[in-house]
């Protein structure tokens, strides 16, 4: 073990347990599409710009995704610009604090009445394949 051979070296001295993680979902996904890569590559080095800067609390996030990646633009946003205080007051237990609250779907918006006409077209021609990468 390399470890336990490191240590009686001297040359670690901590500890290490590993946990095994199911990751079926996430492990049957395609390879990354060229704006997968450009998106987070994008991301990344935002993150450092903002953490070189000492912004710490912000997220990266990129805009205007549709248009062409040297039209993008990328910046910053607070955190707590998306957080929000629950209503109700404050008890011997309970004291409000920030929350991020969800974005619920909209059921009667265009967007998921558009994905319910195609899901039965996703259902009956199985049109949850994985196509592949599409990159290359």
């Amino acid at each position: 073990d390399e470890l336990a051979h490191r240590k009686r070296l001297g040359r670690f001295d901590g500890s290490f347990s590993p946990v095994c993680q199911f990751i079926g979902y996430q492990a049957r996904c395609s390879i990354p599409s060229n704006f997968d890569m450009d998106y987070a590559y994008t991301l990344g080095a935002t993150s450092a710009v903002l953490a070189a800067a000492g912004l710490s609390g912000y997220m990266a996030v990129v805009l205007d995704l549709a248009r062409p990646v040297e039209s993008w633009r990328a910046g910053g946003v607070p955190l707590t610009a998306m957080l929000r205080v629950p209503h109700g007051p404050a008890s011997g237990t309970f004291y409000p604090r920030p929350v991020i609250f969800p974005h619920r779907v909209d059921l009667d918006g265009s967007a998921f009445k558009a994905w319910c006409a195609q899901c039965r077209d996703c259902a009956a021609s199985e049109m949850y394949e994985n196509p592949g990468p599409i990159q290359l």
